[in-house]
């Protein structure tokens, strides 16, 4: 019992995230998307910064304020791991898998939330998958 008290004071020391934060550090933060696959074809980067705040908040800026907010949640034992957040209007879940390799995040998902949860990272023709590439927005000094 006094280990488990240890461990808490010693989260609460050190800034540790709390219990319900469900995101693995690597994944908080600012990321710009840098390619888009839709259907098996490239397109251009979706102008948009994805935020992941800790607490389960997805932010997602488009240039003007507000962001589009919407919920998360992560399931990094998962192979791929799983990311799971709310459309824009907050009724349906997309499932989708993500990597994070030091400043890059790698996502696929589809849009129709009805579609099951990808199982590779690729947007295969007429697949309804989306494949987007990040990088890590570092803030500003």
């Amino acid at each position: 019992m006094s280990g488990c008290l240890c461990l808490a004071a010693l989260g609460w020391l050190v800034g540790a995230p709390a219990l319900k934060d469900t995101a693995p550090l690597t994944l908080v933060g600012h990321w710009e998307c840098t390619s888009l696959t839709v259907n098996g074809e490239a397109g251009p980067p979706d102008k948009c910064v994805w935020e992941f705040a800790r607490g389960g908040k997805l932010y997602r800026h488009y240039g003007e304020p507000p962001p589009l907010e919407h919920s998360y949640t992560v399931d990094p034992a998962k192979s791929p791991a799983h990311l799971d957040y709310t459309d824009r209007d907050g009724e349906d879940t997309i499932e989708a898998i993500y990597k994070v390799e030091g400043d890059t995040l790698t996502l696929c998902f589809s849009n129709l939330s009805s579609d099951d949860r990808p199982s590779r990272f690729e947007s295969p023709a007429r697949s309804k998958l989306r494949l987007l590439t990040f990088r890590r927005v570092r803030p500003k000094e």
